[in-house]
């Protein structure tokens, strides 16, 4: 099985895309949903720039891949675990062939805004909504734990491998149910979700995010709006780590710790460079 590597926003920034154009010509290079939606909403770059390099990039050979949601809804419809490879065929085809331009989604200013608003909903309903009403219920129900959080916890990235630890000793079947149950697949109780599945690993990461929140609102104070969404896009790409074998990445504060600590077994790159021989391949 050829190796796949996922790429966001920062290491797409950061790396020139001519070296990733000869890269992708003997790699699995992923172009995810998220990235596009990154490159599309950025504020520290031309938008339109980006998103050319993006298809560029396809055309060169990387693929695109969705997001979370894909994901998740197909594991429902077939109750399987999504397939190995995690590009898109039928989207990447139409992006080499230009059928479709990724330029083209800023063109409706009403449609993006509506995206981003859904983005923000989702990432204030999966994380501070929930971390809000675990630190109330904890200071009520439980003072003593609550007293050893705000004691113990740092309250930064440092302390992400030790929630992993605590949410993977509490993960089970009936948690991942309740979850995509309440906002997916409420037709399908027969689902048998497993750790092999996208859906388990993107509701483990939730938790270890949620806790993480908890954890900073014990210090005083969560984080804001904008912030939240981010800490979203960047848990997506940890999530496709999940299923990948890489992730090249230039984020310190978020990506890099939680991909180490949620999967210590895959490889997290800053550079081209980091990236092993056993992920190239030649199609010759």
């Amino acid at each position: 099985m050829l190796k796949q590597i996922v790429i966001d926003k920062d290491a797409f920034i950061g790396i020139n895309n001519g070296e990733l154009c000869d890269f992708v010509k003997n790699h699995i290079l992923l172009i995810s949903d998220t990235l596009l939606y990154e490159c599309a909403t950025t504020k520290n770059c031309t938008p339109e720039d980006l998103l050319n390099l993006c298809q560029i990039l396809i055309e060169n050979g990387a693929y695109f891949c969705s997001c979370s949601a894909h994901y998740l809804l197909w594991e429902a419809q077939y109750n399987h675990p999504y397939p190995l490879f995690l590009g898109d065929l039928d989207v990447t085809e139409s992006i080499r062939k230009r059928q479709a331009k990724l330029v083209d989604c800023l063109k409706s200013p009403k449609i993006l805004q509506d995206v981003i608003s859904s983005r923000y909903d989702v990432a204030k309903k999966c994380f501070i909504n929930i971390s809000m009403e675990l630190k109330g219920r904890l200071e009520s129900q439980k003072p003593d734990v609550a007293k050893v959080i705000k004691k113990e916890i740092s309250g930064d990235t440092s302390c992400l491998q030790g929630l992993c630890d605590c949410v993977d000793r509490g993960i089970n079947h009936k948690m991942v149910m309740a979850l995509l149950s309440k906002n997916l697949i409420k037709d399908k109780p027969q689902l048998s979700p497993s750790s092999e599945w996208i859906s388990w690993q993107y509701v483990r990461l939730l938790n270890v995010i949620v806790m993480f929140y908890q954890s900073l609102g014990a210090k005083g104070g969560f984080p804001q709006n904008e912030r939240v969404e981010h800490d979203f896009q960047d848990m997506e790409y940890v999530l496709l780590l999940s299923r990948a074998d890489g992730l090249l990445t230039r984020d310190k504060r978020l990506v890099k710790p939680l991909a180490k600590a949620a999967f210590p077994d895959k490889g997290v790159f800053s550079s081209l460079d980091e990236v092993p021989d056993s992920y190239r391949f030649d199609w010759r």
